[in-house]
């Protein structure tokens, strides 16, 4: 239903002419009508002041003074409107319309990020802590080369003091500060 708003006030020519108007287009085009007295609110007598009658058809808006045919084009527009909605909804709702959206290589990358980032976080941190506990376990089986190079890369973010580390493979698990042999170190 389309809904219609007549901003009047009393004893105006003008505002009787488009509720008649309004009145007679009813059964041409229904329609819901509220009729709002100006004078009755503060805030729309400053509004409108004496531009009286105003007519609210959907988005149009309609000033005096009003002829019977643009208030029947304006309902004819809101009615044409609500129609080709409705058709697109339905349309849309059977599938018969689908709006075509062109994707480019960097929106499915960004797509893609924004789906799996978490992921991919958790996986960067579970490599970079991972890979210090992978350079003693080379060191055992025998491969020392990489077990070297992850010990180097390592060496710019890690103390590697002997009393501050765990040890996987040694005689204990961790050395005291006494028995690591660092001396005039606080």
């Amino acid at each position: 239903m389309i809904e219609v708003t007549l901003y009047s006030r009393k004893d105006c020519h003008l505002c009787e002419v488009a509720l008649q108007n309004l009145e007679e287009l009813q059964a041409i085009i229904p329609h819901h009508l509220t009729v709002i007295d100006v004078d009755g609110d503060t805030k729309l007598r400053n509004l409108f002041g004496f531009n009286v009658p105003v007519v609210q058809v959907g988005p149009y808006k309609l000033s005096a003074p009003i002829e019977k045919r643009d208030i029947e084009i304006s309902l004819r527009a809101v009615q044409h409107s609500k129609e080709q909605e409705a058709k697109l909804d339905v349309a849309i709702k059977e599938g018969r319309l689908q709006i075509p959206v062109n994707w480019s290589k960097s929106d499915g990358f960004s797509l893609w990020l924004s789906r799996h980032y978490l992921a991919l976080f958790n996986i960067l941190i579970f490599v970079y802590v991972g890979i210090p506990f992978l350079a003693p376990v080379l060191m055992k089986v025998g491969i020392t080369a990489p077990a070297q190079v992850i010990y180097h890369a390592y060496s710019y973010v890690c103390h590697q003091f002997a009393f501050r580390s765990f040890f996987l493979f040694g005689e204990q698990i961790a050395y005291p500060r006494a028995e690591a042999g660092v001396s005039g170190l606080v």
